[in-house]
């Protein structure tokens, strides 16, 4: 896996913490569904 999946300028897009985002919205999302 490429450790950056984007970079614009001085700006990098790390994949690890883009990964790590991704799994923090998806179990949010998740769990808000169950507790409704």
């Amino acid at each position: 896996m490429y450790p950056t999946l984007l970079n614009i300028g001085g700006f990098h897009l790390r994949a690890y913490g883009t990964l790590i985002a991704i799994a923090l919205l998806t179990g949010t999302w998740l769990a808000s569904r169950e507790a409704a």
